[in-house]
Parts: structure tokens; C-alpha cells; sequence
């Protein structure tokens, strides 16, 4: 492991994810840094099985762009008709250059993945967030750190970040450079 606690693990945390079930464990679990971060998404994604929604400002890659994080969207995205995968990003320019393993998931997956700019009206919120089926939810409270905090099951709050999630999607819509971006 790094010196760097940015790029560090504990082994309690890695204990605390790989055994959390979704709509299941309601512990709120803390993380410190990048790689916590990207482990608690792939396990709550790697568990989700109806819909996964993402507001960021930035798809910061050593989160978003990991091959952990990556396989568990592929086999949502494969596990049903109906999974749908929808992510709001301010800086569409930025995750074409950043995410290229998540766009090109989405390149061969549209149908079942939605990408769309957020309206201005939405990006004041200086956190972003994920939530999944419903009652399952990972949030970094400010997006400029990694500190995040994620629940295997909390539809109360789930429900509070889907309504938000909700409301910015209807205003949003495709942005085209992200459809033109040769792959």
C-alpha cells in the first residue's frame, strides 16, 4: 500500500464493503480517499439491479474510470432489459477526455447507459452522488475531496438525492459532442 493516504485502503473498510448487502445494511460507512471511494461504488454497483443514478460535476477518473468500477456497470447493464444506468456530468468535455473506458461502456451499451449535460439550473450543489435501486446511496460532500460517505440501504436519503437526481434530468438533455466522440 501508498504512503499516500489518498491512495490507501484499510483493511476494515475493505471488510466493511466486501460484506454490506444492498437494501440490506444500513451502517453508514465512511471512506478517506480515492480508492475507498472507487471500491464502495463498484460493490454498491456490482449489487444493484434496477437502476443507478450519477450527479457529478466531474467524473473524477480514479473514481469513476476504474476497471472495478467499469465490469460492475457492464454486468448491470447486462443483467436485465430494464437496468438503466443514467448519469447527470456538468463537464461533458472533461469526462471525453478523463472516462474512456466509461464512454466506451456506453459506446457499446446505449441503450441501457444515458449521458446527459446537467442544466445550469442544477450545478450549484457542490456534492455529487450515486444512488442504486432505490435505497442504496454514495455521496462525496464536497466534490473538490474524497471523503465520502455510502449506506447499503437508506431509502430515506436515497429518495431525498433521487428526487433532486430527478428533477435535473428532466431539464437536461444528450450532449452532442458526447455522441460524436470517436471512440
Amino acid at each position: 500500500m501508498s504512503d499516500n493516504p489518498e491512495n490507501t485502503t484499510h483493511p476494515e473498510r475493505l471488510e466493511q464493503l466486501s460484506r454490506a448487502r444492498l437494501g440490506e445494511d444500513n451502517e453508514l460507512i465512511q471512506l478517506q480517499s480515492h480508492t475507498d471511494d472507487g471500491l464502495a461504488l463498484a460493490y454498491l454497483c456490482g449489487q444493484a439491479r434496477h437502476r443507478i443514478n450519477v450527479y457529478c460535476h466531474t467524473m473524477t477518473p480514479l473514481i469513476y474510470d476504474t476497471r472495478e468500477l467499469i465490469d460492475a456497470l457492464q454486468a448491470f447493464a447486462l443483467s436485465s432489459p430494464r437496468a438503466e444506468l443514467r448519469i447527470l456530468v456538468e463537464d461533458t468535455p472533461a469526462l471525453g477526455k478523463q472516462c474512456i473506458r466509461l464512454l466506451a461502456l456506453r459506446h457499446r451499451l446505449s441503450s441501457r447507459i444515458d449521458i446527459r449535460k446537467t442544466h445550469h439550473e442544477f450545478t450549484d450543489r457542490l456534492d455529487e452522488f450515486v444512488t442504486l435501486d432505490g435505497s442504496a446511496y454514495f455521496h462525496r460532500h464536497n466534490a473538490e475531496h474524497y471523503a465520502a460517505s455510502c449506506s447499503f440501504h437508506d431509502p430515506g436519503t436515497t429518495k431525498e438525492l433521487d428526487s433532486f437526481f430527478d428533477a435535473a434530468w428532466e431539464h437536461s438533455k444528450p450532449d452532442p459532442e458526447l455522441r460524436n466522440m470517436v471512440m
